[in-house]
């Protein structure tokens, strides 16, 4: 893999997390960036269960992408509806409903929320079980900041301008800027790379993106991976797309409608303010278009006297989404990971345009312990080539969100102009690399 291809995803990451502050000394950052809720322990209303293969139930796909023409083989349970009703009789779950996602992966929606310790009881039944390979719940995360930001900081002297992340770096002024200029001298990109954004979609009218196949556009179709809405307290289907805000649920169009949270919203018990609101007034918010952005910094067509400069010349973009108002679910993040990387996913057409890297700004809290959701998804797609970069986080310097902290993800800190760690960017042990 070239080091063009590693850094679009890289610098896409780094860009997510809002450029602002200077030096040290400098007045303190004013971080207008959504972490995540303030957790006061174990709450679960719906979770992931997903089935160990055997000899007796294993099925083997095999995926090819232009850049591994060899092909990966891999197999999982082929599973059913069936099997989800013996492991609830077998280990008394309350379960409301389910929804299979994957031949060996299921949503399962409780009766009730549980809290505190009858989550950690539920877990632990569900991971006794032999059939069961991985239980965790389903949680929501949220996008990270991604902005262009027009405060007088974004100016330090007066050397930061326009994309000033992509130009030499000056030991006096722009400590942090990528070089792009010289790593074009080297690589454009690949026109055989495919780069998935797995954020809240993309905007195909963009006239810095464009369709692939149009006018040297560069976004591929994708698939949009976010569900209905359900009720929060009785996890029951409410056959509303509020969240989704697009009419419908998962389906083969990926655009972002917007993920703006209005009065009315805040009156919803979908979209709780302290949660879904703006973080410095719980009030509502603008869309913030975030796949969009991140798309661009990614790869929006370059050298055609518009816009902005993608950091890539020539891959493709595919976009995912799973983030709808109010960030995602595990669940439509992670089968979104699955389908940009080959993998099948019940009821959805495979994807023709195997991704080689997903970009990931997103993440809430957790450490990414052996029973994570994410921990066996990301062991997969990197035995596949796949390369998963993800956004270190909002947590000004405390834990790593999840799952940029799994082994095996890329982990991007967040830089200011002057080289030094921007003030909420989080960092810890699990961080790869730091970008602007």
């Amino acid at each position: 893999m070239t080091r063009i291809k590693i850094l679009s995803a890289v610098l896409a990451i780094g860009c997510g997390l809002t450029l602002v502050g200077m030096a040290s000394g400098a007045p303190p950052e004013w971080n207008p960036v959504r972490t995540h809720p303030v957790e006061i322990g174990p709450e679960a209303g719906r979770v992931i269960v997903g089935f160990r293969a055997n000899a007796a139930n294993a099925a083997v796909q095999t995926i090819h992408s232009r850049v591994h023409p060899e092909g990966f083989t891999f197999r999982q349970a082929q599973t059913s509806a069936t099997d989800v009703a013996a492991l609830a009789k077998r280990t008394g779950l309350a379960m409301s409903h389910s929804r299979q996602l994957t031949p060996s992966m299921h949503v399962v929606h409780l009766q009730k929320t549980l809290y505190g310790a009858d989550v950690e009881a539920l877990l632990t039944a569900l991971r006794s079980d032999p059939a069961v390979a991985i239980a965790a719940v389903d949680q929501r995360r949220y996008p990270h900041k991604v902005v262009v930001p027009n405060d007088p900081l974004f100016k330090p002297g007066a050397t930061a301008t326009g994309q000033w992340f992509m130009l030499t770096p000056s030991p006096t002024g722009d400590a942090s800027a990528t070089d792009a200029v010289s790593a074009w001298d080297i690589t454009m990109g690949s026109t055989g790379t495919v780069i998935a954004d797995v954020d809240t979609g993309v905007r195909f009218d963009h006239p810095d993106l464009g369709r692939a196949g149009f006018g040297g556009g560069r976004l591929l179709p994708g698939y949009d991976f976010v569900d209905q809405d359900f009720d929060p307290t009785t996890n029951m289907a409410l056959g509303t797309f509020l969240i989704a805000n697009d009419g419908d649920g998962w389906d083969p169009d990926p655009s972002d409608p917007g993920d703006w949270i209005n009065a009315a919203d805040l009156t919803n018990k979908l979209f709780p303010p302290k949660t879904c609101g703006d973080p410095t007034t719980q009030g509502p918010t603008d869309s913030s278009w975030h796949g969009t952005r991140v798309a661009g910094v990614l790869g929006a067509i370059t050298n055609n006297n518009a816009g902005v400069a993608g950091m890539t010349w020539n891959p493709y973009i595919l976009p995912v989404r799973a983030l709808g108002k109010c960030g995602g679910y595990d669940s439509d993040i992670i089968f979104g990971m699955e389908w940009a990387a080959g993998m099948a996913i019940t009821g959805v057409p495979n994807n023709p345009y195997p991704a080689d890297i997903i970009n990931l700004s997103l993440g809430g809290a957790g450490t990414c312990p052996t029973t994570s959701l994410y921990y066996p998804v990301i062991g997969t797609l990197a035995g596949m080539g796949v390369l998963v970069v993800a956004s270190a986080g909002n947590s000004s310097g405390g834990a790593v969100d999840e799952p940029a902290s799994c082994p095996g993800v890329l982990a991007v800190a967040g830089l200011r102009n002057v080289g030094t760690k921007v003030g909420y960017s989080s960092m810890g042990p699990q961080v790869s690399i730091a970008a602007p």
